[in-house]
């Protein structure tokens, strides 16, 4: 099994930044067809961004707190 880099959360942050723009327009597609408010997440391979899984917002897991990832990516 692989080992996983040390700085593996500044590695997540950039490939989220690098397509960004590829999954806020699936998200947005998916929004204009959808009401209320939905999580949506996306998975990426080694051919591109996929839509893998969607749930109503309010039914949604979200953690208490933002950690350190979620500063990285709203900074």
């Amino acid at each position: 099994m692989a080992k996983l880099r040390e700085n593996y959360r500044e590695n997540l942050v950039e490939v989220i930044r690098r397509g960004l723009d590829i999954f806020l327009g699936y998200a947005r597609v998916i929004a204009e067809r959808v009401e209320e408010y939905w999580s949506v997440d996306f998975a990426k391979t080694s051919s591109g961004w996929y839509f893998i899984d969607m749930a109503l917002g309010k039914a949604s897991w979200k953690p208490k707190e933002k950690d350190k990832l979620d500063w990285l990516l709203n900074s």
